[in-house]
């Protein structure tokens, strides 16, 4: 028992004793830190949105003249597109559409995305998407042209060639041409348009009117030969063939059914207009 209660008054002498004495440095303070609790109090998960990380891609640097690299969460509204160095775009098709309805989503060849929901909804900004296709063709019809004005040549003047009967040149084959000259343009351009454009409402019909035109410019080097002219029967046909583009590719269910081909038989020549 002795041994016992002297135990007990060395244990308790022990913990009674300054924990500096036996080297262990003071007990820690564990009562409430006033000041920590205040700036707790004032931490707002909200803040989480102002968080900064680097931008995945050059689309997802944030609008409105936000800083590089911070996340926004306020609707950009009107606000245009920032590029990748920062400067808000100005051309065609710079400006976000709004969100395209689910049931109103492109699943035919013939749909289209509405102007209020396109990209691309007007003449301009279409043509804005096709520059370079533009220049080609342009270039080639200018050399097409162009050579005409090296050979014997008079004023500008119209022909009547008439249609597809016996009196004609050649039994109006070559207003078939024409037409199928003219759609066979109008469908390069539309396809180049419809994935531009990402299937814009209106692409058929600004491919139809820049392939028409190309020909009716086209058509002015005729007027000047001496053995034809400017016909009105053949830019008919031009807009024919044009027109059966834009249904083409704006009926559902035409395209798959209908196509304008054409045969071409030739000639001894390796390299020849006729054929």
């Amino acid at each position: 028992m002795r041994n016992l209660l002297l135990g007990s008054l060395v244990l308790t002498a022990f913990l009674a004793a300054p924990a500096r004495a036996h080297g262990f440095g003071e007990w820690p303070d564990l009562a409430p830190d006033a000041e920590a609790d205040a700036s707790l109090a004032q931490w707002d998960l909200a803040d989480l949105a102002e968080a900064r990380e680097r931008p995945r891609s050059p689309f997802d640097t944030p609008p409105s003249g936000a800083e590089t690299g911070q996340v926004s969460l306020e609707d950009p509204g009107d606000a245009p597109l920032v590029r990748p160095s920062g400067e808000p775009g100005a051309g065609p098709g710079d400006r976000l559409p709004p969100m395209l309805p689910a049931e109103l989503q492109p699943r035919r060849w013939s749909d289209h995305v509405p102007r209020a929901y396109a990209a691309n909804p007007d003449f301009l900004s279409q043509l804005g998407t096709i520059k370079w296709e533009t220049l080609i063709l342009l270039g080639y019809f200018s050399l097409q042209s162009g050579k005409k004005l090296f050979r014997e040549t008079t004023s500008f003047h119209f022909h009547n060639e008439g249609w597809f009967g016996k009196d004609t040149t050649n039994l109006g084959i070559d207003k078939l041409t024409h037409a199928f000259d003219t759609y066979l343009i109008a469908e390069i351009l539309h396809m180049r348009l419809h994935d531009k454009t990402h299937a814009s409402q209106g692409d058929a019909v600004t491919a139809a009117i820049l392939a028409s035109t190309f020909m009716a410019l086209n058509e002015i080097s005729d007027g000047i030969e001496t053995d034809s002219g400017y016909s009105m029967q053949d830019i008919t046909m031009n807009l024919v063939g044009a027109g059966f583009s834009v249904l083409r590719n704006t009926v559902p269910g035409m395209r798959e059914k209908v196509a304008f081909k054409i045969e071409i038989i030739p000639d001894d020549n390796i390299y020849s207009y006729r054929g």
